[in-house]
Formats: structure tokens, C-alpha cells, sequence
């Protein structure tokens, strides 16, 4: 079960999801479950697990809590930041340095939205992100997209030329999220979570509210 959107440089989140799997979990619906997402409100991971988790209940989970645990910032100064340290974002800012010969200095925040204001303040130059967080700003002209890294222009950003259409042959990259339960969940729990996720997913105002973001 994956969504494929194409980014600034590229972004990338995975949600966690932990199940509270009783014994007798087997053949009802489990009373409770959380998603865990590794990211700040409001962005793309966020977005994806509390669209998802508002279609999870009552048929999987009586009830469905959607919980944002982030890593700490790096205060010292860069030329990029990104949703957070090891991130795809991350790797693939540096690889652009490397492409254009630049040493490009990184700075991990608490999501994208957080690394977006300091580009905005004038804090830090760059950011690398999903591309949908940047439409309201980029909308009020606060800040510009300066590419994407599909293999072809985004749906969304036409406008926007993409790395291959400025010579980056090899920068080519898009973003997937993924929902995983505890390695020992049993097959039932795990199949009527997919067949829960995959009907959230078919959902059209997902669909719709997903394209907005």
C-alpha cells in the first residue's frame, strides 16, 4: 500500500502504526490503535496518516489516535534544510550539492513547515520537502519552487521545471508512505488492516484532500 508524490528535491515519511492486538483481537474490531508519525503537524506524513485513520474505525479500531513524536532540531547554521536529519530530503539535498559542486550544508528540522519559515525569515536559503507544503506558501509569494524531482513535471506544479529538465541526469526521486504493525501481528489483524487502508485510500474526498494539500 504505498502513495507516490513527487517533491521539491524530495520528501519522504513513514508512519508508524501500532495496534493494541489482544488475543481475542481476531474476529472483532480492536478496541484502540495509534498511528505514530515521525513528523511535525501539518505536513505530508501527518496529512496521509490522519486521512487514513479517520477511515480505519469503527471497522478495524472502536477507536484511532493519530500521534506526532519528532526528532530534536539542529540549531548550527546551513545553506538546506529538510523535514529531518537521515531523512530522504536530506540525502538527496547533499547529492545536489554534489552535482553542482556545492557544498551544501545541512540543517534537520521538526518537519518541513518549521524549515520553510526560516527560508521565509531568511533564516537558512533552501529547503527540501514535499512538494504540497509549500503550495499556500508559494501561492502568497512568500517563497518559490525552484524544482521538483519527478521524472516529469507534477500535476499540481506545471510551472515547475523538474531536476532532469536542469541537468541533473541522476536525481530523479519519488516519495512513498508506508502504515506497518508490529512484527508479530497476526495475518488476520494485518489483512483487515490492508483491506481498511486500501477502501481509505479509494475514499474520494482522501483522494480529493489529498491533492489539495
Amino acid at each position: 500500500m504505498t502513495i507516490s508524490r513527487r517533491n521539491i528535491i524530495q520528501g519522504t515519511g513513514a508512519a508508524t502504526l501500532l495496534a493494541s492486538i489482544g488475543q481475542q483481537a481476531r474476529a472483532r474490531a480492536i478496541d484502540s490503535t495509534k498511528v505514530i508519525v515521525g513528523f511535525a503537524p501539518d505536513g505530508t506524513a501527518d496529512i496521509v496518516s490522519r486521512r487514513v485513520a479517520d477511515k480505519l474505525h469503527p471497522g478495524y479500531a472502536k477507536t484511532v489516535a493519530v500521534e506526532n513524536k519528532t526528532g530534536k532540531a539542529r540549531p548550527a547554521l546551513a545553506n538546506i534544510g529538510s523535514p529531518a536529519g537521515g531523512s530522504s530530503p536530506h540525502f538527496l539535498g547533499s547529492l545536489l550539492g554534489r552535482a553542482g559542486g556545492v557544498d551544501l550544508r545541512h540543517v534537520a528540522f521538526r518537519g518541513t513547515q518549521p524549515a520553510i519559515l526560516d527560508v521565509i525569515g531568511g533564516q537558512i536559503a533552501a529547503v527540501a520537502g514535499p512538494s504540497g507544503e509549500f503550495t499556500q506558501q508559494v501561492a502568497a509569494e512568500k517563497c518559490r519552487l525552484l524544482a521538483t524531482s519527478g521524472p516529469k513535471r507534477g500535476k499540481f506544479t506545471p510551472n515547475t521545471p523538474t531536476l532532469l529538465d536542469q541537468g541533473c541526469k541522476d536525481l530523479v526521486f519519488t516519495a512513498w508512505f508506508g502504515f506497518f504493525l508490529p512484527a508479530r501481528a497476526p495475518a488476520e489483524v494485518v489483512q483487515r488492516l490492508n483491506a481498511g487502508i486500501r477502501s481509505a485510500l479509494a475514499s474520494q474526498d482522501v483522494i480529493d484532500g489529498l491533492a489539495a494539500s
